[in-house]
């Protein structure tokens, strides 16, 4: 064998060596973005849960709330600190629902390494609030198209075929 093809060889027997572990590498960071993205949506829950802790007024606030009619977050409406505050509360929930809807839909995989199905239980549950359903429809425009398809098919455009909202679960 000659030189030419010995190194021939070599390089062959490396590529194939590169090749391989770029697959191991590729298949490692896709199992390690399942896992990552469920430990960032855990830390965003948990978040949440240290401001229920810090700032129980806006559970109180939204508690308080549970079965307004009409619009809230409007011109009339006194703005005092807790109206600044349930609007932020508000905003920070419906943007972490379209960050959850956005990253699992139409990954089975992820979606189940989320447990999916427990996210929206709880995306439902809070989105029954008139309050969020308020901000929700005004802003419409600023959430992803996976957020407005699961709301479109998880919850009725009536109100009056809404199910009530149960305070207790805020």
């Amino acid at each position: 064998m000659q030189t030419a093809d010995v190194i021939q060889v070599v390089l062959a027997l490396l590529t194939f060596i590169a090749l391989g572990l770029s697959g191991v590498a590729f298949f490692s960071t896709r199992q390690n973005f399942h896992r990552d993205t469920n430990h960032r949506l855990t830390d965003r829950v948990y978040e949440i849960n240290k401001l229920i802790i810090e700032k129980p007024e806006i559970t109180k606030f939204l508690f308080e709330k549970s079965f307004h009619t009409g619009p809230y977050f409007v011109t009339e409406t006194p703005h005092d600190l807790m109206y600044f505050q349930a609007k932020a509360w508000i905003y920070f929930h419906l943007d972490f629902f379209d960050e959850i809807c956005s990253v699992a839909t139409g990954d089975a995989k992820l979606e189940q390494a989320i447990e999916f199905d427990s996210w929206e239980d709880w995306i439902i549950e809070k989105m029954r609030h008139p309050l969020y359903r308020e901000i929700y429809e005004r802003e419409s425009k600023m959430w992803g198209e996976h957020f407005k398809k699961f709301i479109q098919e998880n919850l009725p455009e009536s109100k009056d075929k809404l199910k009530r909202l149960d305070p207790e679960l805020l």
